[in-house]
């Protein structure tokens, strides 16, 4: 989901393993899951927010009212 997020919204979205100098040296690291989202760490920045939000409405627009 958030792959497609990013694509949506033009942001480059690469898998790939990585290094343990490439992600401290990362300019942000957030944290992705099916039940949680997009989660943000202490190296969060303006992408992250942007994928949080796109995934919140994302989440509201497929979400199934049980009521």
């Amino acid at each position: 989901v958030v792959e497609d997020i990013a694509k949506d919204n033009g942001i480059l979205f690469v898998r790939l393993p990585i290094s343990q100098e490439q992600f401290n040296n990362a300019n942000e690291v957030f944290i992705t899951s099916s039940s949680g989202g997009v989660t943000a760490t202490q190296k969060a920045g303006h992408i992250t927010e942007e994928l949080m939000k796109a995934y919140e409405v994302m989440k509201e627009e497929y979400a199934t009212d049980l009521n």
